[in-house]
């Protein structure tokens, strides 16, 4: 699917995301909403510096990752559109899909394949002695 991200009411990155072939999809805030149950905490999976990621099921069945940008992030619309633009063109069987984004009133929301599998350090490491 190739499309590119609007970014309703988000000009300056509306303008930077015109000419580039983005190979993601357009999501809704309310497919998103309806998809994590309206950002319920309990499908939360973390937070970091630039905002929280939640668990969630699309209306096809599909388990996704969201990663919603927080207002107190430093990243801007310049560093969205560059995230959009570097991933979406980047496939690879080692690498997590993006789907699409979602940027609806103040929110910046990037859609992921969700992977199973705790976290990227047992991943490389195996548990540790503690677990």
């Amino acid at each position: 699917m190739s499309s590119a991200c609007w970014l309703g009411g988000k000009v300056t990155a509306d303008k930077e995301l015109r000419g580039l072939d983005l190979q993601t999809g357009l999501f809704t805030l309310r497919q998103i909403k309806a998809a994590t149950k309206n950002f319920d905490p309990a499908n939360k999976l973390g937070e970091g510096g630039f905002g929280t990621v939640y668990k969630g099921m699309l209306s096809d069945g599909t388990i996704i990752a969201v990663k919603q940008l927080s207002s107190k992030s430093k990243q801007g619309n310049r560093e969205f559109v560059n995230e959009i633009g570097m991933i979406s063109g980047l496939q690879h069987p080692n690498l997590v899909k993006l789907y699409g984004c979602c940027v609806e009133g103040n929110q910046l929301l990037l859609i992921y394949e969700y992977m199973e599998n705790n976290c990227l350090s047992r991943a490389l490491f195996g548990k540790l002695d503690d677990e």
